[in-house]
């Protein structure tokens, strides 16, 4: 069996065409279409996840940052560090997963919820205290700020106007 291309000259009003005598290329194309549709239909929940993740994230550092004190209540704030920064973390590796844009944004984002969940961990182990701790607040602050900077980037690249308000 041969295989035979089918020709058409390139205009932008018409689709690619698949080989004939390969049954399957339409599938697979149809497939990953399919596949990025869905990953599509997935930002939302993603999106509202990361937001809600990160806020209670920078929230909590900038919480501790106002009462430097160390009172025991403030430090009663750092059970909320590990359940968000694991969440924040997984969040991020399914929209990765999905590979649908190689965006700047997402590259920030990515990077941004790596240092941030480091040091939630970190804070969360109790392995710091004093100044080390602050000081670590403060990195988790400001990389919960820049990874929600990020997202709404993101958010405006990937999502049609009518769904940034509803995942964020």
């Amino acid at each position: 069996m041969t295989n035979r291309l089918v020709y058409t000259s390139p205009t932008t009003d018409r689709k690619a065409a698949f080989a004939a005598a390969d049954p399957g290329a339409g599938q697979a194309g149809q497939s990953k279409l399919a596949q990025m549709s869905e990953g599509y239909s997935a930002l939302p929940l993603l999106f509202q996840q990361l937001t809600q993740s990160l806020s209670v994230l920078s929230g909590t550092a900038e919480l501790m940052l106002e009462g430097k004190d160390g009172h025991d209540a403030l430090q009663g704030l750092r059970v909320w560090l590990h359940p968000n920064a694991r969440q924040a973390e997984l969040s991020m590796h399914q929209l990765r997963d999905l590979r649908l844009t190689k965006s700047p944004a997402l590259t920030d984002l990515s990077q941004s919820l790596t240092v941030l969940v480091l040091a939630a961990d970190m804070l969360t182990q109790g392995q710091l205290s004093g100044a080390d701790s602050l000081m670590f607040y403060g990195l988790l602050r400001r990389n919960a700020d820049s990874a929600i900077t990020s997202l709404a980037q993101l958010r405006a690249q990937l999502l049609p106007e009518s769904q940034q308000a509803t995942a964020g």
